[in-house]
């Protein structure tokens, strides 16, 4: 840990219903984390691809794609590790490494119910 800087890490994740699609749910969460910021950028961003090394959640992911301003792939398909839940496909919308700032979209997935989701 470089100096005891404490990162903060702001998640919001929205939902769109298909039948309407209209905006019906958002969740944001703080979490405050004992890493530099350079160092929980390296995990979450750096190494997007890899989520399944370290997320309870994921069984497997992969990287796909090219990037998107710099980043190691353009999404990423992730195998969850709860029952009845399919793979996901989570694509960049924006990535920023300036701003130690990334937005996605489940693009594949998703419950039915839910059009969208995106987690900044």
């Amino acid at each position: 840990m470089h100096g005891g800087i404490l990162a903060v890490v702001l998640a919001s994740l929205k939902f769109i219903t298909m039948a309407q699609k209209t905006h019906i749910a958002s969740t944001e969460q703080h979490l405050y984390i004992h890493l530099s910021v350079d160092q929980l950028w390296k995990i979450t961003a750096l190494d997007f691809a890899n989520i399944g090394a370290w997320s309870a959640g994921v069984n497997t992911s992969a990287g796909q794609g090219e990037g998107l301003n710099g980043s190691v792939c353009t999404e990423r398909v992730c195998v969850p590790s709860y029952k009845g839940f399919k793979p996901t496909t989570e694509r960049f919308t924006l990535y920023d490494p300036e701003q130690y700032t990334f937005t996605y979209q489940i693009v594949q997935g998703l419950p039915k119910a839910v059009a969208q989701a995106t987690n900044t």
